[in-house]
């Protein structure tokens, strides 16, 4: 009896683990505005599901989840996105305070059949405004990611 909860048990810890994605080539990635700063993260865990984290390094941000554009190799798409502040999760405007990280999670996948995303794939952050400073875009150019 205690070989059958064996992989059960193994499967649940595999899918806690995370690891981090390159942005730009770099594990975390920083962006600048006046006074303020912000970092990111992207974690992957196990598969088709990421974590993407902003923290208020310095200063504060606006994040505007309706304008977070993600784009996604061939034959994928981007699901159950949710943005998640404070423990709330929230679907319109929100000042990020200093110290503060918002995390956004989403999952990505294909059609049935097609294959789970491998180390070669990349998808792409869109510097579609949102994320504000001063009620300027903090992102000016798109963020490219790889799952290597």
């Amino acid at each position: 009896m205690s070989i059958m909860c064996l992989p059960s048990l193994f499967c649940t810890c595999i899918d806690m683990m995370s690891f981090s994605l390159k942005l730009n080539n770099e594990k975390k990635y920083k962006l600048a505005c006046n006074e303020n700063q912000i970092e990111f993260q992207i974690k992957e865990n196990m598969g088709s599901k990421y974590r993407i984290l902003m923290t208020a390094k310095k200063g504060k941000f606006d994040f505007y989840p309706d304008s977070l554009t993600i784009i996604v190799p061939y034959k994928y798409e981007v699901y159950n996105m949710m943005c998640i502040y404070k423990k709330k999760e929230i679907y319109e405007h929100q000042t990020i305070e200093e110290g503060k990280t918002l995390i956004c999670f989403f999952s990505m996948g294909g059609d049935f059949g097609a294959p789970i995303p491998d180390l070669s794939q990349i998808f792409i952050i869109l510097p579609s405004g949102f994320i504000k400073c001063d009620e300027r875009p903090f992102v000016t150019d798109s963020i490219r990611v790889s799952l290597k």
